[in-house]
């Protein structure tokens, strides 16, 4: 597995590749939003673990049972990823896990806009094109840098 580091770096590349247009809309196109994508889950699923960490809260006995198809920790997707951080929304610490100034709202939302993308490309086997890869690669970037954890 590769280092968070590297995971971000390539997630950070991918944005600035996709806005030089060195990527055409294609398989190519595709792919890198694919890897950045899968990546980009990785990274919330360790954020996720931060924020629950922080919180003081166990996600095997507080959210589990209420998550489509209760997977363990280590098996959330990236939509089970996003209905864990709404679910942190009540609790009392969570606003402390992002910078000064961070709307929770724009943060989730642009989770979810990353999952829909992914969904579509992973499950419904339906091609993004670079232009709507950029605005979702910009969204993972902009959900990443808004957590403080």
């Amino acid at each position: 597995m590769k280092s968070t580091a590297k995971m971000l770096e390539y997630i950070r590349e991918a944005e600035q590749r996709f806005q030089s247009s060195q990527i055409k809309d294609g398989s190519h196109c595709v792919g890198v939003f694919s890897k950045a994508a899968g990546y980009f889950e990785t990274i919330m699923r360790q954020k996720l673990k931060a924020t629950l960490d922080h919180c003081g809260v166990n996600y095997e006995t507080s959210f589990r049972k209420n998550v489509p198809e209760q997977p363990s920790f280590t098996k959330l997707t990236l939509g089970q990823i996003v209905r864990v951080f709404k679910a942190l929304d009540a609790h009392e610490r969570f606003l402390e896990c992002f910078h000064d100034g961070v709307d929770v709202a724009s943060f989730i939302e642009a989770v979810e806009k990353v999952n829909t993308a992914w969904v579509d490309v992973k499950h419904n086997r339906k091609e993004v094109s670079c232009n709507v890869a950029l605005d979702r690669v910009r969204a993972m970037n902009r959900a990443i840098a808004q957590l403080a954890v």
